[in-house]
């Protein structure tokens, strides 16, 4: 059988997903890791066997029921050599955050600002940017973070989505929404800057901290 040029003459072939765990819905990219000589791509976002999706490169996924999904890629060479690589588990929650004791802001008013401004990890800096509901952040080690939005009053909205985006716009992935708030589970780069969006109306509490798949 033919293989395509590489170590020890063996077909190389990966993927890493954007998010490991959020609420739902939530929606993943899907990135395949591979240098050259794959002919195309095939996805199977929940484990069941069947592959939904066929595509040249990168897929986003929205998962919109919770439970644990277990994605697996499909790689076919250009030679014809197939490769099949199973993915880490998947978390969807149907979470909704308890209500947060702390002063309600004026109606109106968005705490995010304050909120932003607390936010200052060892490894990471975050800054409010123009608009009040978009952060932007830097982060200086490569490691897990959750990344959630919490209530801040009493009066808990229909919900808010939460987007990760790289600096320059692209997707990373989304959560929350449909009367819940989002928490995304995510790998984010050594040296590389982000943007956070909250999509709605309501007050809430931003947080980001350090985190592992243990959670």
């Amino acid at each position: 059988m033919t293989r395509p040029p590489g170590p020890f003459n063996i077909p190389k072939f990966d993927f890493r997903v954007s998010a490991f765990a959020g609420n739902a819905p939530m929606r993943v990219m899907f990135q395949p890791l591979v240098k050259s000589g794959i002919a195309s791509f095939e996805w199977d976002f929940d484990g069941d066997g069947v592959f939904e999706a066929k595509t040249p490169g990168a897929i986003s996924y929205e998962y919109k029921e919770p439970g644990e999904y277990m994605p697996v890629a499909m790689a076919t060479f250009k030679d014809g050599d197939v490769v099949t690589v199973d993915g880490d588990t998947i978390e969807v929650a149907n979470d909704t955050p308890e209500i947060l004791e702390v002063p309600v802001p004026p109606v109106g008013i968005n705490d995010s600002w304050d909120t932003a401004r607390r936010l200052h990890l060892k490894d990471m800096v975050v800054q409010t940017s123009v608009s009040i509901d978009v952060f932007k952040f830097a982060c200086h080690t490569t490691r897990l973070y959750r990344i959630s939005l919490m209530p801040a009053t009493f009066t808990v909205p229909d919900g808010l989505e939460l987007r990760v985006l790289s600096r320059s716009g692209h997707f990373v992935a989304s959560s929350g929404g449909l009367g819940r708030y989002g928490w995304l589970l995510l790998q984010l780069g050594d040296h590389k800057e982000y943007q956070i969006q909250v999509v709605g109306q309501g007050s809430y509490g931003l947080v980001i901290e350090k985190a592992d798949l243990s959670e």
